[in-house]
């Protein structure tokens, strides 16, 4: 019998070593995404068989396809210079999926893998990309990072600076305007310039080319700080509804729900999430770690996460 659900194509990224939390958030998307038939795109520099296999157990229960894409040596270091050579392949990895991916395939959700999916993706997976190389979400930033950045940048404001940790890709656009090379060539000609890596070099190359998602599809935690609404070109007005319940919720930073000192108001849904995979099952040790983070929360005896401090402060900002 024929399939008849619409596909969805994501795209995910990382190494051997994040490969449990690229299945969390896998498991995620399909979760809560029954109604199509998901096609996951996994871009790796070194996984072997046990970590496909990870991934491809996490799919089958949903009756979802992975393919997976090595990146060769070449393209591992086209990204690379002797100033940095730590820079990871992977961190590059999203900019090659024009060229990995199959022609036919005109547009792909790119998700980093310390990210969860909470609803159903149907309303950003069918927002119109006419003209722009891609869908992304502003990011939060304090007043202070706000001007500094764009004067290292040396661009103004209204061009708008966004996380690149959620990007809808119009692959179109990509391949007809030479995005790839745009890519490569910006880096290394504004590499003084860049300090976030892929994600400014990629508001270098891609301002004035991209369509502004709401909030909710990719809810940092700096979007629970009021102080940096005033910087927000989205306009806090509307922002009540996006963050209290957002369709993805991103953990930057050293917020991850694995690590100890996790202050998001939502690292529970981690380990829900982890349920839809064939990883081990929590052990006692991070059972112990999480009933010791809402102990010490609950007796003050840590500071307080922005979560907490914006449902204080939000009277004064929603009324």
């Amino acid at each position: 019998m024929p399939n008849e659900r619409p596909l969805l194509h994501i795209a995910l990224s990382a190494n051997s070593a994040y490969v449990s939390h690229l299945c969390v958030t896998l498991a995620s998307v399909l979760v809560n995404n029954p109604m199509y038939q998901v096609v996951a795109h996994i871009v790796f520099s070194d996984f072997g068989e046990k970590e496909k296999a990870l991934v491809e157990a996490t799919c089958r229960p949903f009756k979802a396809v992975a393919h997976f894409y090595q990146l060769s040596e070449k393209e591992q270091s086209v990204f690379q210079n002797s100033a940095e050579s730590s820079l990871s392949a992977d961190t590059f990895s999203r900019c090659f999926l024009a060229l990995l991916l199959d022609k036919t395939i005109e547009r792909v959700l790119y998700l980093d893998c310390d990210l969860l999916v909470r609803h159903s993706l149907q309303v950003l997976w069918e927002t119109p990309l006419d003209d722009v190389a891609i869908g992304a979400v502003e990011e939060a930033m304090l007043k202070e990072q706000h001007q500094s950045m764009f004067n290292r940048l040396g661009y103004g404001a209204e061009e708008g600076y966004f996380n690149a940790g959620v990007q809808l890709i119009n692959l179109c656009y990509w391949r007809e305007h030479g995005i790839l090379e745009q890519c490569v060539s910006t880096f290394h000609r504004e590499r003084a310039r860049i300090v976030y890596d892929d994600q400014d070099m990629l508001n270098l190359v891609l301002r004035g080319k991209v369509h502004y998602l709401a909030p909710r599809y990719n809810c940092t935690l700096s979007y629970y700080k009021t102080e940096c609404y005033p910087q927000l070109r989205y306009g806090w007005e509307g922002l009540l509804p996006e963050i209290e319940d957002p369709v993805i919720i991103h953990f930057i930073g050293p917020h991850k729900p694995w690590r100890l000192r996790c202050n998001h108001p939502l690292e529970d849904e981690y380990f829900h999430y982890l349920r839809f995979t064939p990883l081990p099952s929590l052990s006692l040790w991070v059972k112990l770690r999480r009933l010791w983070r809402k102990m010490t929360r609950i007796l003050h005896l840590r500071r307080q996460p922005a979560w907490y401090c914006w449902k204080r402060d939000r009277a004064k900002w929603f009324g």
